[in-house]
């Protein structure tokens, strides 16, 4: 019992370390919070285009449920597209 106790104990400084540095390289260097900012502005756009997608396609075109699910298919072939050449 006593190694599994001292092992343990070895490991706890560890994964402090590993558990926080990514937030503090996030707080403390310049690149990574532009990055952040980068990365949270073109999320919140694609997020915005999934809510706005339903509302432009069903209430101003008329568009039925099943033929407004199918706007997303263009969103769709570009993730696709892009996967496919950061691949290779």
């Amino acid at each position: 019992m006593l190694c599994g106790r001292a092992n343990r104990c070895a490991r706890d400084p560890r994964l402090r370390i590993n558990l926080s540095r990514p937030f503090v390289m996030t707080v403390t260097e310049p690149i990574c919070i532009f990055w952040d900012l980068y990365i949270a502005l073109i999320y919140g756009i694609l997020y915005l285009c999934f809510v706005a997608y339903p509302i432009v396609f069903t209430e101003l075109r008329g568009w039925s449920p099943g033929f407004t699910g199918l706007s997303f298919c263009g969103t769709f072939e570009g993730v696709n597209t892009q996967h496919r050449f950061a691949i290779c």
